[in-house]
């Protein structure tokens, strides 16, 4: 379980996040949604504390995320997806997937690279799910955006987590790519009972995947309901009725374009 309380996060005078109280259940899809600047990114960053909060509090599974002492023991079970995918691009994809190993290894064998056979076989198991196993010795770098974004899927996975969080990990696909990363989260929530929360600025994918919605906008919470609840005076409330538009436009350009 995921408990926010009271959360703040100021940047130089600007508040990216504003007495956000949230609780997210074990084994629930959740989208976070919103436009640029909302706070999204900074909310996921906060829950597995790469970024420390100004105010409030994050409790994950019971421990609270910034108590220093025990930063790496949340860490160690809640898996990142990132936008821009975070491989290490000179490395194989197996590599890259084991680093997701790394927080039941110790340092020593780590750096070395000395990943038991057990872990071997355990990533290449998480390649398999992603539909990747094949591409398992190429470097990093000679894959698309979209297989670059599952091996991060895949490397999240090899670190055996409870929660996965992934911030904007479609962001910058093409929907027919979009909608197989988001597809591959779905499974893993349901297959895994895995806690999932994505952040999205797409209208369109989150109801299509999410269970909840929770729409942010100028780092205050203004919607959590369930996605099928989500109406259309809603989407305006959360990105404003011109942007609201816009969103839905481009997405179906995009989907035009993806089927020509």
């Amino acid at each position: 379980m995921i408990e926010i309380s009271n959360l703040g996060k100021e940047y130089t005078g600007t508040k990216a996040l504003r007495n956000v109280s949230l609780t997210v259940k074990p084994g629930e899809f959740v989208v976070l949604l919103g436009p640029s600047g909302a706070g999204k990114s900074t909310l996921l960053r906060c829950i597995n504390g790469l970024v420390k909060p100004t105010d409030g509090e994050v409790i994950v599974q019971g421990v609270p995320v910034h108590e220093t002492k025990r930063l790496e023991s949340v860490r160690s079970k809640v898996g990142m997806i990132f936008q821009q995918f975070n491989l290490v691009k000179r490395l194989t994809v197996l590599e890259n997937v084991l680093c997701g190993c790394l927080a039941h290894t110790n340092v020593f064998t780590s750096c070395l690279k000395l990943f038991s056979e057990q872990d071997i076989d355990y990533a290449l198991q998480c390649l398999k799910r992603v539909g990747l196993e094949h591409k398992a010795y190429q470097r990093a770098d000679q894959l698309s955006g979209g297989q670059q974004q599952r091996v991060g899927i895949a490397r999240a996975l090899a670190q055996r987590p409870t929660i996965v969080l992934a911030d904007e990990p479609v962001a910058s696909l093409d929907p027919k790519s979009a909608e197989r990363v988001l597809d591959i989260l779905r499974v893993i929530n349901k297959q895994d009972a895995i806690t999932v929360v994505v952040s999205l600025h797409n209208i369109e994918l989150a109801t299509k995947y999410a269970e909840r919605i929770v729409g942010l906008r100028e780092g205050t919470i203004v919607f959590d309901q369930p996605a099928a609840s989500l109406t259309e005076s809603e989407v305006e409330q959360i990105y404003g009725a011109t942007e609201a538009a816009e969103e839905e436009e481009l997405y179906y350009k995009q989907v035009t374009y993806a089927h020509a």
